[in-house]
């Protein structure tokens, strides 16, 4: 009998999805803006980290660089009117009377499948300072912003930029 059962239990181990498959699953199926937090929260549970809580202010300052970035064809944390992440987040309200505050970006564009929510979250783990951001222990909030097209002229469609505010206040 003890064979029979340990038998079982590897079998139900092996057709068991994996936590993390069920969460990649869960993600997938939601709108581009929220998988993305999804992912990243996905991402940050992986490495014992607190999940993020959406922002409204912190997504509405990140879809305006997000847009802004394929209007004016760049593709930075400085906007060419030397607006940083910092100024985006305090004219959005972010920052508002608050003495203490964190904030952090993460640009990412890409088409294919670069460019889905889990493409770009991959590219961002696989990049040691944007990896940093997204696992940061100082962060409490995010917000996503999402264009249609590319920050710069690339051959094909689809493309999407991507800019992932991240705050604390």
């Amino acid at each position: 009998m003890k064979g029979r059962t340990a038998l079982s239990f590897c079998i139900a181990m092996t057709v068991t999805p994996s936590a993390a498959a069920a969460e990649r699953d869960r993600c997938a199926e939601l709108a581009p803006e929220r998988a993305i937090a999804c992912h990243v929260n996905a991402e940050r549970e992986q490495h014992d980290r607190a999940p993020l809580r959406p922002s409204s202010v912190l997504a509405q300052a990140a879809q305006g660089h997000a847009k802004d970035m394929v209007a004016r064809s760049y593709f930075a944390h400085v906007a060419p009117d030397g607006d940083g992440v910092g100024d985006r987040a305090r004219a959005a309200g972010y920052l508002r009377d608050r003495p203490r505050w964190w904030v952090g970006e993460c640009l990412a564009w890409g088409t294919g499948s670069r460019g889905t929510p889990a493409g770009i979250v991959r590219m961002w783990m696989a990049s040691p300072p944007h990896r940093r951001l997204v696992l940061s222990r100082r962060a409490r909030e995010v917000g996503i912003g999402l264009a249609e097209g590319a920050p710069q002229s690339v051959q094909g469609t689809g493309a999407v930029t991507v800019a992932l505010a991240l705050g604390a206040r």
